[in-house]
């Protein structure tokens, strides 16, 4: 009712604070929808406050990150959960494999290292900087690749539901999404050894903090 009244007044700008935070899945998902045809109808700038990542995804066309008072990036939602500037901003936004490294150029291509391993980037950056890895960006196979490919042993397995969560000692640890009924020849049970594939354009780099 709040929002029809508001809409009566054809504004330019709406803010809308958290407006389906309380209420159940079903409902949320239909009401996302309609907010978004109500945004194709009225052309109207909508500031959307929200701390749900899928809701952020479905309705966002530009994502800003506000932390500690400070608008820390602002970008496409694949800009934003893909390709996170910052530390905080990656973690914040789940990337949960974060690392730092010296950026090593060799034969014309530039590597960070990871559990002793040396793994390709596409970057511009140079010196020492951070990284991230999205765990749904982790292929874990079952032989080794010539690649950017780590081998590591499974410490843990959670599953849930379609995905399962697989915690990797590869020097480092590291958290890789699989989905459940995949086969790649691989066991995930725990102590087992699995090899993970990281695609360059899957590995995240940005300047560290001061």
């Amino acid at each position: 009712m709040a929002l029809a009244r508001a809409l009566v007044m054809n504004p330019g700008v709406l803010l809308l604070d958290e407006p389906l935070s309380a209420l159940d899945p079903w409902t949320k998902e239909a009401l996302q929808q309609e907010l978004k045809r109500l945004h194709r109808l009225t052309c109207a700038m909508i500031i959307h406050v929200t701390h749900d990542f899928d809701e952020a995804l479905y309705l966002g066309d530009r994502i800003g990150v506000l932390m500690g008072g400070s608008l820390l990036q602002v970008g496409s939602p694949e800009e934003i959960f893909t390709r996170p500037r910052a530390e905080a901003v990656a973690r914040f936004v789940g990337a949960e494999n974060i690392y730092h490294s010296e950026i090593i150029l060799h034969g014309g291509r530039k590597y960070v290292s990871l559990g002793g391993a040396l793994l390709q980037v596409e970057t511009d950056l140079t010196g020492r900087a951070g990284f991230s890895i999205r765990p749904e960006h982790v292929l874990v196979i079952g032989s080794p690749q010539p690649e950017n490919c780590l081998a590591g042993k499974v410490l843990a397995v959670y599953p849930r539901g379609l995905l399962t969560r697989v915690i990797i000692d590869a020097g480092e640890r590291l958290v890789a999404l699989v989905v459940a009924r995949e086969d790649r020849g691989v066991s995930l049970v725990p102590g087992s050894t699995i090899y993970c594939i990281i695609p360059p354009a899957a590995i995240n780099v940005f300047y560290p903090p001061p």
